[in-house]
């Protein structure tokens, strides 16, 4: 049996793809939405739960304490994507952003033709001292759609507690997150909701300042709540998305 977890959502005749990563606590199943999306737009889908998630091992949490481990296995998917599309893109959201920007760090520069984060970390919104002491995602901090909410909560693969091991992970990630910042040179989009409870979206505004790219854009939704792609307004989110992956196709 395989360590990880993997989707694949294939377009026919796709003219690129996506890898998507999903965030804290939860898994690749909850993107269906998106992966389709991208498929009907032309581009093919594939995701991973990584470590400690969903179906892959360590489940519920444990990541195996290696930040190292989990930034590789990013770097070999995203890289065999890249051997069966010419044109490849990585979408991340949240604890996501941080292993995908010093990932995308290690990778050769011909993998990825942009990076998209979604709800990037680098700044504590309201919910995160709950997310800290309690050790839990506030369902409500997710999305205002109450339908999105109660399938959070229903879901056996979104685990409700969070191991102090895994934060303590994420928090060696910090580090890394932020000294790979300067190395990125790819296109980059960032989109966050202004009502992010989870994430402040003056993290999504220091790294796009940090970004040293010229083709950098900062996209932000008055309103949205942490998880834009899971948010009411989606189609739009999404649409915006696949705009910007079509101008870099």
């Amino acid at each position: 049996m395989a360590e990880l977890f993997e989707r694949a959502w294939p377009a026919a005749d796709a003219k690129g793809a996506v890898v998507i990563v999903h965030g804290l606590a939860e898994h690749s199943g909850r993107y269906e939405y998106v992966a389709q999306a991208f498929n009907a737009a032309g581009y093919s889908a594939y995701a991973q739960d990584a470590r400690g998630h969903g179906q892959s091992v360590g489940f519920p949490g444990d990541m195996g304490g290696d930040p190292d481990r989990v930034l590789d296995d990013l770097v070999e998917l995203c890289t065999r994507v890249h051997r069966e599309h010419d044109v490849v893109f990585c979408l991340a959201h949240s604890m996501g952003t941080l292993f995908s920007v010093p990932a995308v760090a290690r990778m050769s520069s011909d993998t990825l033709h942009g990076l998209v984060l979604s709800g990037t970390v680098g700044a504590p919104g309201p919910a995160t001292e709950e997310l800290m002491t309690k050790g839990s995602v506030p369902p409500e901090s997710v999305s205002r759609d109450h339908g999105i909410v109660k399938a959070y909560v229903e879901d056996p693969l979104v685990f409700e507690q969070v191991p102090q091991e895994l934060l303590a992970l994420a928090g060696d990630v910090t580090a890394k997150f932020f000294e790979a910042i300067p190395n990125i040179t790819l296109p980059d989009l960032l989109i966050h909701g202004e009502d992010d409870l989870l994430c402040g979206l003056a993290g999504a505004q220091l790294v796009h300042t940090q970004l040293v790219g010229t083709d950098k854009t900062l996209l932000t939704y008055p309103g949205l709540y942490h998880e834009v792609l899971n948010e009411p307004e989606r189609d739009k989110v999404i649409a915006d998305v696949v705009a910007w992956l079509d101008a870099r196709v």
